[in-house]
C-alpha cells in the first residue's frame, strides 16, 4: 500500500486515471529490450468528480506486478470516505520486421521492402525476425503479404538450387570454390552442398547470400 499526498484537491476522471497509470509505473520493473506503454481504461463518464480532503490511498491486489491488465483501488478516507476502481494495462513492445509491400515467392529482399515496427511482445513469436539485417540479400520462399512480419520458416540466405560460392579454411590456407545448395539455409545453419567439380556432397556453413565455408 502507498500514499499520494493530495489536500483538499478535486479529482477528474482522467486524474484518477493518470494517478492509477503512475501508481503501476513506479512498480513495474526496468525494461532491459524494447519498449512498454502503460493506459487505464476509460471511467464511466457518469462518474462525477471526486473531492477528498485527505491523501489518497492506493493499492493493487497484483503484488508481482506481471500482469498485462492490473486493477487499481484509489480511497480518500476523510469523510467523504470513497473508492475507485481503475483498470491498467502495462503492454511491452518488441521491434518486428514487417513488409512495407508484399514479396513475392522468390523475390529477393531489400532494405526498402522492410520497417520495424513495435508489437506487443506477447504476440512476438520466436521465430519471428527483429533485425532488417538479418533478412537482407535473402528470398522470400513463399508469398508475403504487405503489413505481415517475417518469420524464420518464410526466408532462405541460400535456396535449394542456388549456385553458390564454397569457402574451405584450414589454419591460413584458403580455398574458393563453386558448388550448388541441395538445401534452404539460414545464415549460421549447416546444410547440404555438392561441390561443382568433384560432385561431392558436404556439409557447409552459411554465411550469407550464396556463400558457405567449410572449416577443416
Amino acid at each position: 500500500m502507498t500514499t499520494k499526498p493530495t489536500i483538499a484537491k478535486t479529482y477528474s476522471n482522467t486524474e484518477l486515471q493518470n494517478i492509477a497509470v503512475d501508481f503501476i509505473a513506479s512498480r513495474l520493473p526496468t525494461l532491459t529490450n524494447g519498449e512498454r506503454t502503460i493506459d487505464a481504461l476509460p471511467l464511466d463518464d457518469h462518474i462525477k468528480q471526486r473531492s477528498c480532503n485527505s491523501e489518497l490511498v492506493m493499492n493493487t491486489a497484483n503484488r508481482s506486478y506481471t500482469n498485462r491488465q492490473m486493477t487499481v483501488q484509489i480511497k480518500c478516507l476523510d469523510d467523504n470516505m470513497w473508492h475507485q476502481y481503475i483498470q491498467v494495462r502495462a503492454t511491452e513492445l518488441s521491434s518486428l520486421v514487417v513488409t512495407q509491400s508484399a514479396l513475392a515467392k522468390g523475390e529477393i529482399i531489400t532494405q526498402d521492402k522492410l520497417v520495424i515496427e513495435m508489437r506487443p511482445s506477447h504476440l512476438v513469436r520466436s521465430h519471428h525476425i527483429g533485425s532488417v539485417e538479418e533478412l537482407i540479400g535473402s528470398r522470400a520462399t513463399r508469398s508475403i503479404r504487405a503489413g505481415s512480419s517475417i518469420s524464420l520458416n518464410q526466408i532462405c540466405a541460400v535456396c535449394k538450387g542456388d549456385k553458390v560460392t564454397i569457402y574451405a579454411k584450414h589454419k591460413t590456407l584458403s580455398i574458393k570454390t563453386n558448388g550448388e545448395a541441395l538445401e534452404n539455409g539460414l545464415i549460421g545453419e549447416n546444410i547440404l552442398i555438392e561441390n561443382s567439380q568433384s560432385g561431392k556432397k558436404i556439409q557447409a556453413q552459411v554465411t550469407g547470400p550464396n556463400q558457405v565455408i567449410i572449416n577443416f
